[in-house]
């Protein structure tokens, strides 16, 4: 069965409307305070991530420039 645009966003809006009923009745927070908090946490773990990632990429520079200086050194010899 295809729905047109239209009723896809209709049923849309009812599936959430009678979500948000059924967690207020049960006492739960609502849903956009959830959101809010997962994405606080994505955001710390995406700065935690690039965090690493700054730190992973100057270790391999200093390794590269270590390996580098180390294949000059033998080069001189092997030439």
């Amino acid at each position: 069965m295809q729905l047109l645009p239209r009723e896809k966003e209709k049923m849309m809006i009812v599936v959430v409307a009678d979500l948000a009923r059924r967690r207020k009745q049960r006492g739960l927070k609502k849903l956009h305070d959830e959101v809010n908090k997962k994405k606080k946490i994505n955001r710390l773990l995406y700065l935690q991530a690039a965090e690493l990632a700054c730190r992973l990429c100057f270790f391999l520079e200093k390794e590269l420039a270590e390996y580098e200086s180390l294949r000059r050194y033998v080069n001189g010899f092997v030439a």
